[in-house]
């Protein structure tokens, strides 16, 4: 892996810009699926994708 390697959100799948990456315990995070993220959540880096996914469903549930 060098430097500037092109790099996958883990949870959508959508490639992630060169300032856009949000590291995961497990993956990698883009800027969109992060802002999907409860605002409280804090605990991203410790994080595992499964629970990503998780949380975001929780979120959408609740703005519905």
């Amino acid at each position: 892996m060098g430097l500037f390697d092109k790099k996958y959100c883990d949870v959508c799948g959508e490639k992630i810009g060169l300032l856009g990456n949000q590291k995961l315990e497990d993956g990698n995070l883009c800027k969109n699926c992060a802002k999907k993220l409860s605002p409280f959540f804090s605990e991203r880096r410790s994080s595992t994708i499964d629970e990503i996914k998780q949380q975001q469903h929780r979120c959408t549930f609740i703005q519905m």
